[in-house]
């Protein structure tokens, strides 16, 4: 008798990446049971992390900042692909988003995204159905500062990203954020 099954890891805080789990299997019948150790695995899980920049890094009013969002892959052991990859930005007070300035930068097998969604702000986005360990994707988009910036005001813009281990929508799942674990 051979019993074949599929399962998936839960997605709960103690499964992380390099964590090794035993499958265990007991068969019971009417008159006994037989049971099995079965083989081990080890937990993979994607990272997917943001860096952001700005250029020029002051201004004043009416002035435009151009920012650069690169998302990598991390590659390495216990690492997988990131699916259902979101980057998403709220262009923030004293800044306003130029339309349709969010575009993807080619060159050096970056990815591109499957979607953009910058035609206008404040919030804007990029969707990959799939990043790799290792590969990378660049954006470029633009935002003027407004003229109510005061001389010496600091302002952040912060981008997020967000991705799950398994492909579709899958029970009991959630997505990364930043870079943190899923």
């Amino acid at each position: 008798l051979t019993l074949t099954y599929q399962a998936v890891v839960r997605n709960i805080s103690s499964n992380n990446e390099g964590t090794t789990l035993t499958n265990n299997a007991t068969l019971f019948w009417d008159s006994g049971s037989a049971s099995d150790a079965g083989d081990t695995l080890t937990i993979v899980e994607p990272l997917v992390i943001i860096t952001k920049s700005a250029s020029p890094t002051s201004g004043d009013g009416g002035d435009t900042i151009t920012f650069t969002v690169e998302l990598t892959a991390v590659s390495g052991a216990n690492r997988t692909d990131a699916y259902n990859v979101v980057f998403a930005d709220l262009t923030p007070a004293g800044m306003s988003y130029v339309n349709n300035s969010l575009a993807f930068v080619p060159g050096g097998g970056r990815i591109a995204p499957t979607t953009i969604n910058g035609a206008s702000g404040p919030s804007i986005s990029a969707a990959w159905d799939k990043l790799a360990p290792g590969q990378t994707s660049r954006l470029t988009f633009d935002a003027t500062l407004t003229y109510a910036v005061t001389p010496t005001q600091a302002i952040t813009n912060t981008g997020l990203v967000t991705y799950t281990s398994l492909p579709g929508s899958q029970p009991g799942t959630g997505p990364g954020q930043g870079g943190a674990k899923d």
